[in-house]
């Protein structure tokens, strides 16, 4: 499916009686969770729940408040948007989906997504990793091993996500299910607003980024070798510089599994600039 063929897509939505939109950690989930409230108000987080906002799952989501939830209210909502932690609650959704069920899986190419989150984490989590207390100053060091760490939005990523028990499910259960490029979030907007919540086909897409809100400036402060003192290098410069091989140094991805089929589906979601979407089902190879 592309968003040329709006025919075709419309007519998913407009069948479609309960939709899940989902997505790791940086792939616009602020933003979607935002939009949903706004156009169908759907609960989305338990404020008590989370730790800094950064593993919030909707409520309706988490498997330990399903059940209160669902009779709570007469209604359940018909949008529900949610960040991911880790397959199991993208497989339950999948596993559980009916015919009249959607699912819309957010994607971000994994190294662009973890550069992405270690700069949200930095920010949130510096005074951790200062050189001798220095204000915006991180030891090279201690920024490594947090990352090392995946500390937090770090560590949520396609890898524990999208993993060989996901696309088991999604072959054993042939879901309706779409995996679109999460910089197509614009556009899907619209979409949702037509049949769910039409006044805000005037108004302004969501964009809602926690992170431009509190951008600070760092640098970095590297070892010194030979008894001479460490250069200082511009934070944003350091990790542009090991952007493409700092998974292979750190083993970002030991754990990861089925990373062919990930491939395989990001080839055909990132292949053409308005192919935003493809079908799970009909990617079993």
């Amino acid at each position: 499916l592309g968003f040329g063929i709006k025919e075709e897509f419309d007519a998913l939505i407009s069948s479609s009686k309960q939709i899940f939109i989902t997505m790791p950690a940086k792939a616009a989930g602020t933003t979607w969770m935002k939009f949903t409230k706004e156009c169908v108000g759907s609960p989305v987080l338990n404020e008590s729940a989370c730790i800094n906002k950064w593993n919030c799952e909707s409520e309706w989501l988490k498997s330990t408040t399903l059940h209160s939830n669902y009779v709570n209210q007469v209604k359940a909502p018909q949008i529900v948007a949610s960040h991911l932690t880790s397959d199991k609650t993208l497989i339950r959704i999948i596993r559980n989906s009916n015919t009249h069920t959607l699912i819309i899986y957010q994607h971000r190419e994994e190294t662009d997504r973890l550069v992405s989150a270690i700069k949200h984490v930095v920010q949130r989590s510096h005074r951790e990793i200062l050189f001798d207390g220095t204000k915006n100053l991180l030891a090279e060091e201690k920024l490594i091993k947090l990352i090392k760490s995946k500390k937090d939005e770090i560590g949520q990523g396609q890898d524990k996500i999208l993993t060989c028990d996901t696309y088991d499910a999604m072959k054993e259960t042939s879901p309706n299910m779409i995996f679109m490029n999460y910089k197509h979030s614009d556009r899907l907007q619209k979409i949702l607003s037509k049949h769910y919540c039409p006044e805000r086909l005037a108004m302004d897409a969501v964009r809602e980024n926690d992170f431009k809100k509190k951008k600070l400036t760092f640098l970095v402060k590297l070892p010194s070798i030979n008894n001479s003192s460490g250069a200082v290098v511009d934070f944003h410069e350091w990790l542009e510089g090991k952007r493409y091989m700092i998974e292979w140094a750190l083993d970002m991805r030991a754990d990861a599994t089925c990373r062919s089929k990930t491939k395989h589906l990001e080839n055909k979601i990132f292949g053409c600039s308005d192919k935003a979407f493809e079908v799970a089902k009909n990617e079993e190879n």
